[in-house]
């Protein structure tokens, strides 16, 4: 069958370029000083592993998804058709509601044969997407229950609000470097960035088209940058006698070089790199606004790719070149960068070393390098909050939640929610890797655990209601074996990194 456009009207590219810009926030800044933290070649693996299930988890998500639609469309019809037959047989009083939430967009399902009986165990048609959205929330009451749904509900927002928490602390700590000088440079940074974000925050997504396909461009040439600087830079020196080596980083003339796998700091690693890789809890909302439902299989499985190419190569490089003095921001290890020009000159008292004279390309490539993250979090911030927000509207007004998202007045208070907090504990915490390490912890439940539970609870219930359940999303690693490896290899890493976190404390 031909899949028709409905829904939203992102295109592929749009999509993909929003869903970049969900991954790339700032986790990718302290992929660096994690794959130092755990050895260049032991992370490089993990990080080609993280993202290859992260991407597992979004067609465990989407076929989750098309199997809930199909479920309520279903009941919807029997609403209005008693005599077709299906019964829909459930112990748990939330899936009854959720299921008869009929004020929400009806989705019908596409069939080769329209005459096909909608019964039986015929699974030769395969379930899509269409214009319903169904936050992950949602999925976790209707096919994990209660326990399953606070149980993520009590995980996204942990990740949520630190990884906000994370763009205030980027933000901060890259405009006070650019900033005049002031009695508290951070501090007067965070409060721009209040200003400039929380009402952005307010924003649908359709709003943001344009910033966001502008910026994720903006994402990739600057992850090129920092991986091409460090290589020239080692290119240069290998290509003249080791006494006439000029650095391009401050006085760094030589690689500082890395481990090569350092088991002692994978709890770092772990989650940093998880966290950099999560895109999960957003899901929903860029499906509601993409045209083409049948290609968001592709599309998240080609971002899941470029990230993995991009990270490993910025991780391994960056590790390898600044070594021990790998910032946990490494975009603050551009400050100094001057490409081989200029010189240094020390002030009076021989303390603070400044270059002067650098050449007008190597302080404009310093200056984006050091500003850009400040940009790329603004235009990300307000993506978050609007997942986030919506997710507690969600866990707030449970089943009636389809009588209140359109309230746009309601809608903006629970994005102020989600907001303001992480801007305020900006303020106190400003440690880029302690923040997301720790976000990294929650993120491994969203990324691995629930998407394989809601796979494999989905497929249970349709199957064992005799209703196809085989979608258009399932392709290699699709199967309930394999997202029951998923969740095992989830739940070891939790509570692997989550003991080792403690104990190292």
């Amino acid at each position: 069958m031909t899949p028709e456009k409905v829904g939203g009207d992102f295109s592929p590219f749009v999509c993909a370029c929003f869903t970049l810009n969900y991954i790339v926030g700032t986790g990718f800044l302290a992929l660096p000083w994690a794959f130092y933290q755990g050895g260049w070649l032991l992370s490089g693996m993990a990080m080609v592993l993280v993202c290859g299930i992260a991407n597992l988890g979004c067609d465990y998500l989407l076929s989750a998804m098309a199997r809930a639609d199909h479920l309520m469309s279903q009941n919807l019809q029997k609403k209005s058709d008693d005599s077709s037959g299906l019964t829909i047989d459930t112990k748990d009083e939330g899936e009854i509601s959720l299921l008869d939430a009929a004020l929400r967009p009806a989705l019908t399902v596409d069939y080769a044969n329209e005459g096909a009986s909608l019964l039986g165990d015929d699974c030769s048609e395969k379930l899509l997407l269409k214009e319903r959205c169904i936050e992950v929330p949602d999925l976790c009451k209707l096919f994990l229950g209660n326990l399953g749904f606070k149980c993520y509900a009590l995980c996204v927002s942990l990740y949520c609000y630190g990884a906000l928490w994370s763009f205030t602390a980027v933000f901060g700590n890259a405009v006070a470097l650019v900033a005049p000088n002031s009695s508290d440079p951070y501090a007067f940074s965070v409060l721009l960035y209040a200003i400039i974000v929380i009402p952005m925050s307010f924003l649908e997504l359709s709003e943001q088209k344009i910033v966001q396909v502008t910026l994720s461009a903006g994402r990739i040439f600057m992850i090129v940058l920092m991986i091409f600087t460090p290589l020239i830079a080692t290119i240069f020196c290998h290509s003249n006698a080791q006494s006439s080596c000029t650095s391009h980083f401050s006085q760094q003339t030589m690689p500082n070089g890395a481990p090569l796998v350092n088991f002692s700091g994978f709890h770092r690693m772990m989650p940093i790199m998880v966290y950099a890789a999560i895109v999960h809890f957003s899901i929903p909302s860029l499906t509601q606004e993409v045209s083409q439902k049948s290609q968001l299989g592709n599309i998240f499985a080609m971002t899941s790719v470029l990230c993995a190419f991009l990270y490993t190569y910025i991780g391994t490089i960056d590790a390898w070149y600044f070594g021990g003095d790998v910032q946990q921001s490494v975009n603050l290890n551009w400050a100094d960068y001057h490409g081989g020009t200029g010189e240094i000159f020390s002030d009076a008292d021989g303390q603070k070393l400044t270059w002067i004279h650098v050449a007008w390309w190597a302080r404009m490539l310093s200056f984006f390098i050091l500003i850009f993250p400040a940009i790329n979090v603004v235009s990300t911030f307000p993506l978050y909050a609007f997942s986030l927000g919506n997710d507690l509207m969600g866990i707030y007004y449970g089943d009636d939640v389809c009588l209140i998202e359109k309230n746009r007045c309601i809608t903006s208070v629970f994005r102020a929610i989600a907001a303001i907090p992480p801007l305020i504990g900006g303020l106190f915490v400003r440690d880029l890797g302690t923040i997301t390490g720790y976000t990294g912890l929650s993120g491994l439940a969203i990324a691995f655990c629930f998407p394989a539970l809601l796979y494999i609870r989905s497929a249970q219930k349709l199957k064992h209601m005799g209703i196809p359940y085989k979608t258009h999303y399932e392709r290699l690693g699709s199967s309930i074996f394999a997202a029951e490896l998923v969740l095992v290899f989830g739940l070891v890493s939790i509570i692997g990194v989550f003991v080792t976190l403690v104990l190292k404390r």
